[in-house]
């Protein structure tokens, strides 16, 4: 059974001018990709932009191109706001994948580049599969239009778009016949985005507070994982 391609919605404008939403996997985004770079560099722009001191100082969240590309797994999906006069010019992202092994789980620091991951395996719940929000990130010389919400939006209806067909095949057994619900999962800082997603339906469900020093933050921040029940 072969899967349709997700409906892109139609994208807004931005300061006027009008942009596009592009999807594009880990493979599209080698280093010869016209994507790569301007993707990274805006991923670094909007978390400067969002972290509130003295929470957190002005830090970049990568170090280099290549860490964009270490970081996203094979089977991620992303979608990517740019402007339509310059295609090359990346303005927003979000990104989904699915996530059976990530809950329940500890936060712990990653030890391959200093970030937090979940790293404790959980059964696979066919009945209620688990996906995970990434990067949900926009430049700061396109905040204040509503992108975040926009591409929150996105990111559910291409959700709900993929397990849908999960469940209509009998041959998938990822989604089992009476899934009628997914979990969405995400882990951000609570001084940075908890209000932003708490007033999106989201809940706290796991912290793990960092301590002062911990990139470049005077009192230290907390780290959380938050879910969201997302209806078929």
């Amino acid at each position: 059974m072969s899967y349709s391609a997700f409906p892109l919605p139609d994208a807004p404008l931005v300061n006027g001018r009008p942009t596009k939403l592009v999807q594009v996997n880990r493979a599209d985004l080698d280093t010869s990709s016209l994507y790569l770079v301007p993707f990274a560099d805006m991923v670094n722009l909007s978390f400067e932009a969002g972290c509130r001191q003295p929470v957190m100082a002005p830090t970049q969240r990568l170090t280099s191109h290549e860490q964009l590309l270490h970081e996203l797994e094979p089977g991620i999906t992303i979608f990517l706001l740019v402007s339509r006069d310059d295609p090359g010019k990346v303005l927003a992202s979000v990104c989904t994948e699915p996530c059976p092994s990530y809950l329940p789980g500890t936060i712990a620091p990653d030890p391959r580049d200093g970030h937090v991951w979940i790293p404790d395996p959980a059964p696979h719940n066919a009945r209620e599969p688990r996906w995970t929000i990434k990067l949900l990130c926009v430049s700061p010389e396109a905040q204040k239009h509503g992108l975040g919400t926009w591409l929150m939006q996105v990111a559910e209806d291409a959700v709900r778009h993929s397990v849908r067909q999960q469940r209509a095949n009998p041959e998938d057994d990822q989604v089992a016949e009476d899934c009628e619900s997914v979990r969405l999962v995400i882990v951000m800082v609570r001084e940075n985005n908890g209000v932003f997603y708490g007033n999106r339906g989201w809940t706290e469900i796991q912290e793990r507070p960092m301590k002062p020093g911990f990139l470049g933050s005077e009192g230290g921040f907390t780290i959380v994982v938050m879910d969201k029940m997302l209806r078929l």
